[in-house]
């Protein structure tokens, strides 16, 4: 596989927004291939675990359900992350994407182990947060709420 990074340096550590991901993903974003990865958290939001999934090619990888959850049960993991790259710098969420996003997510909740967030981390740094954007789409949905009741 391609450089990935030693990460024991962040076991233990506490995982709250998709800037910690980022921080744990560093070494990780300018690999020449697609990713898939898994961090697993325990109870107090503490990684377990970074685990590589599936390798792709320049423009996706194939990921399935049951392998993003097989060894998150086996390990008794609270919830997950799920965090995959783009390599032209492009944030934006395919509608593959989305509906594997929400795939996991229904899985995620049957199972008792939430998807927390879905990242894509891109070469230059920046990254997209699926949580981050329906935090936008509320609240930019109740500030229309609020400008029709005035």
């Amino acid at each position: 596989m391609d450089n990935i990074q030693n990460y024991d340096e962040f076991i233990g550590k506490k995982i709250f927004t998709a800037g910690d991901v980022v921080i744990v993903m560093k070494e990780d974003l300018k690999l020449n291939k697609e990713h898939f990865w898994v961090l697993h958290l325990n109870g107090n939001r503490e990684l377990i675990e970074k685990e590589l999934i599936a390798l792709g090619t320049l423009t996706h990888v194939t990921v399935y359900t049951r392998e993003v959850f097989r060894k998150a049960i086996r390990q008794d993991t609270c919830s997950l992350i799920t965090v995959h790259n783009h390599l032209f710098n492009d944030s934006s969420l395919s509608r593959r994407d989305k509906i594997f996003g929400e795939k996991l997510a229904m899985a995620g909740k049957i199972l008792d182990i939430p998807i927390l967030d879905n990242i894509i981390i891109m070469p230059n740094g920046n990254y997209f947060s699926q949580c981050n954007q329906k935090r936008k789409e509320r609240l930019n949905k109740s500030k229309k709420l609020k400008e029709k009741v005035k």
